[in-house]
């Protein structure tokens, strides 16, 4: 993957834009909310998000040491 390059910067920039304006529509907006709000409900059933990791799992915080 091509990580390093401009078009793939540019992609970065624009998928953070993106998550930003829904960040602030969310927020800025009470009948969006509510309606993000009825479309999980429907897609969930209610089910809460069950983690499938075992308790003990951690993250790798030490991967990028040097």
């Amino acid at each position: 993957v091509a990580a390093n390059g401009d078009f793939a910067k540019k992609g970065m920039m624009f998928a953070a834009k993106v998550l930003a304006g829904t960040a602030h529509d969310l927020m800025t907006d009470a009948e969006t909310l509510e309606a993000a709000k009825r479309e999980f409900e429907e897609a969930t059933g209610g089910e809460p998000y069950e983690t499938p990791l075992p308790p003990e799992a951690e993250p790798p915080f030490d991967m990028t040491a040097e």
